[in-house]
């Protein structure tokens, strides 16, 4: 960001100049190290130094018409000569194009083209249809944007609900400052437009949704009770229809030596009038950062204030909150304070203290961090896993989506049934996949014409894209089923078929991907060996869990076996029931829970129910437990039993040890990436596996007694008939 262009143009007046002064006067060392600025002279004089040049257009651009042709013209041909890396248009509308290699940032001021109940205020005309313009224009702008700098919450959240989507560039909220003047005893006289006794303040230009009207109102009745010297001042430009229309109920209400309005005042006397008033009022019905509250706030004086958003915001529990559409609420609250001097001191220190978090300083610092960041990768990712829904590749997909929204740029191609569960509210896009081959098959259209230059591909699946991207691609595989040799026998004959033709394709597709990314070292030796390819193990857990440095516990001795999993063969539930049966005859029945859900897998549901009634073996089927469910199960079992015979992960293995759970499992080399078990066994032999539950529980196992050559020949004559 060696240098940057900004497009100030429009900051003819108020808040948009004070905010670059405020920005440019406390540039960061270093980067940028030139700014150009195109703004009114009045404000580039103020600010022009070695690092910040003041540019005039070639044109008269008063005229916000003539200007935005201006801009249309000739701003990228500008932004090219100058070698300009950032393109910055503060104003809030981006009317030009970047050039090659350069981004384009823009800021959300102005809500009332996206409140259509404020612009309907306005009459038919040139205003009602500058803002229905403005909605259309600066939405767009900030779509497009590569970064967009928010005020506030509550804009950025009306922008995207507008939008329908979240902001596809980076975006950040950073909230206008106060000037330390408003927090300092004023250093001039009393301004000669005051009055000499107590008045109420409210600052702010004359528009319908600033809600003066009602507040003169409200005067008229505090008024009527309050017999002492008392007036309310109502500062800012008054060059409007409202303006006048103010007036007149001023006249009709008989309050014209009450009711002060000087005008529009220059800022240097704002901050006197704010420390010599009794209260202030601010009405606005909408804001996107309310500067002449916070100023307010800072002067230590106790504040009545709007209670529509975003004002509760940034008045937090320092001011008392009205409907500016009622009279009289505002009125009685008005009379409250007045009467009490106490609450008046109370509240006007809490202001103060509340208003300290806005600071020009900060400001400045959090503008020129967000600009910094985007000469650091922003480049989009794409997920596409359109075949992910059940199991552990559900739950780690979940963590993943949760890791990406709202902190980086990305899409994602989902099956539907999980895109429905999880939280996608800052996808660019996202393309829901029916279970069907024919919108599988699609999917991977879809996923052509999504990538484009710069993004990134995150194939999420285990299966390469079918086409050969224009991006770079990642590869998370997971499924050991498509990377090994083993038999597909026993299978559901749909599940051989499906799984088939998956090994086919990763056979077939793998040079489509650029970076193979798995989650143990011996299935990045597996790919190896298969394929000769080169893979990166980077192994995640749904939580922020880390099973290395757990410690390992007891677990409940009350407490039962639990076996985390879906009903798949490779699961091994059959041998598991058997070693229970075989536990069994023995007399013992230690409890087991599984996690089967019962619809899916109805005939492993109904084999478990069989041998619990034949055998009597206590064992409790959970069905589909929650994710959030799930570590309550954990934290109440007594162990983790892991019969399964082939997984490249083993995802329960890991959350067992997070939480310290004592762990029972096959001797596979899958395992001994992950964890060390508490107990081992082959998970082939059922009575390998009860025999690990006897060890585990200190039940002694029932030994042949071993005899010598002349005994055995006795026992043996002796059995003889």
């Amino acid at each position: 960001m060696s240098v940057m262009l900004i497009d100030a143009l429009s900051a003819r007046q108020g808040g948009g100049q004070t905010y670059l002064l405020n920005l440019l006067t406390r540039l960061p060392p270093g980067e940028p190290s030139t700014i150009y600025l195109l703004a009114p002279k009045e404000v580039g004089e103020q600010v022009a130094s070695d690092r910040v040049r003041l540019l005039q257009p070639e044109w008269p651009v008063h005229n916000g018409f003539v200007r935005t042709v201006w801009e249309k013209l000739f701003l990228r041909r500008h932004g090219a000569r100058l070698g300009a890396s950032v393109l910055f248009f503060p104003g809030g509308v981006v009317t030009s194009s970047a050039p090659s290699g350069s981004r384009r940032v823009t800021m959300f001021r102005n809500v009332i083209p996206f409140d259509p109940a404020q612009r309907a205020k306005y009459p038919l005309g040139y205003q009602r249809l500058r803002n229905w313009v403005l909605e259309r224009v600066m939405l767009k702008s900030m779509l497009d944007a590569d970064l967009v700098i928010f005020l506030s919450n509550y804009g950025r959240s009306l922008i995207e609900k507008r939008a329908g989507r979240a902001i596809h560039g980076a975006a950040t909220i950073i909230p206008h400052g106060i000037s330390p003047v408003f927090r300092e005893p004023p250093s001039s006289a009393r301004p000669d437009w005051l009055p000499d006794h107590p008045y109420l303040l409210y600052v702010s230009s004359f528009e319908p949704y600033k809600a003066q009207l009602e507040v003169v109102r409200a005067f008229a009745r505090v008024v009527q009770e309050w017999k002492e010297p008392l007036s309310l001042v109502l500062v800012g430009p008054q060059n409007t229809p409202y303006a006048r229309r103010v007036r007149d109920e001023i006249t009709n209400l008989g309050l014209g030596r009450r009711i002060i309005i000087p005008g529009n005042k220059p800022y240097g006397e704002l901050p006197a009038a704010h420390h010599h008033s009794l209260i202030g009022i601010f009405a606005s019905e909408a804001e996107n950062c309310p500067n002449a509250l916070l100023e307010a706030m800072a002067a230590g004086k106790p504040i009545l204030c709007s209670r529509r958003p975003p004002m509760p915001e940034f008045g937090g529990d320092a001011v008392w909150y009205f409907d500016p559409s009622n009279v009289e609420e505002l009125s009685a609250l008005l009379l409250r304070l007045l009467r009490d001097a106490d609450a008046r001191a109370r509240l006007g220190a809490a202001a103060a203290q509340w208003s300290q978090r806005y600071d020009w300083d900060h400001t400045a610092r959090a503008t020129w961090a967000a600009l910094g960041t985007l000469g650091q990768s922003r480049r989009p990712l794409i997920v596409h896993a359109p075949n992910v829904h059940v199991g552990g590749g559900k739950e780690l997909l979940a963590a993943l989506m949760r890791a990406l929204d709202g902190s980086h740029p990305y899409s994602a191609v989902l099956d539907e049934r999980f895109a429905r569960e999880v939280d996608l509210r800052n996808a660019t896009r996202v393309v829901r996949v029916q279970p069907t081959m024919t919108q599988r098959l699609a999917a991977e259209l879809r996923l052509k014409s999504l990538s484009r230059t710069g993004a990134r591909v995150l194939c999420f699946g285990n299966l390469p894209p079918l086409f050969r991207l224009p991006v770079e691609v990642f590869l998370y595989l997971q499924n050991r089923y498509l990377v090994g040799t083993e038999s597909l026998a026993g299978l559901p004959p749909r599940t051989r078929m499906r799984l088939a033709l998956e090994r086919h394709w990763l056979a077939r597709r793998l040079s489509n991907v650029d970076t193979i990314v798995v989650q143990t070292t011996s299935m990045r030796d597996e790919v190896r060996e298969r394929f000769g390819r080169d893979a990166i193990v980077l192994p995640f857990l749904p939580d922020a869990h880390s099973a290395q440095n757990a410690s390992r516990a007891p677990g409940r001795a009350d407490g039962a076996f639990l076996y985390v999993a879906s009903g798949e063969p490779h699961k091994n539930h059959l041998r598991l029931l058997h070693a229970w049966a075989m536990l069994a005859k023995e007399g013992l029945r230690p409890p087991l829970w599984l996690t089967l859900d019962s619809t899916r897998y109805s005939e492993l549901v109904r084999v478990v129910d069989d041998a619990v009634r034949d055998h009597g073996l206590n064992i409790r089927n959970l069905g589909n437990v929650s994710r959030e469910a799930i570590t309550g199960v954990y934290s109440t079992a007594a162990a983790l039993i892991y019969p399964s015979t082939l997984e490249s992960y083993g995802l329960p293995l890991l959350e067992a040890r997070a939480v310290g759970l004592p762990i029972l499992t096959g001797e596979l080399d899958y395992v001994r990436d992950v964890v060390d078990p508490e107990e081992t066994f082959d998970p082939h032999s059922s009575l390998s596996i009860a025999r690990a539950v006897k060890r585990f529980l200190a039940r002694p196992e029932g030994r042949m007694a071993v005899t010598g050559a002349e005994e055995f020949v006795q026992r043996l004559l002796a059995t003889a008939r």
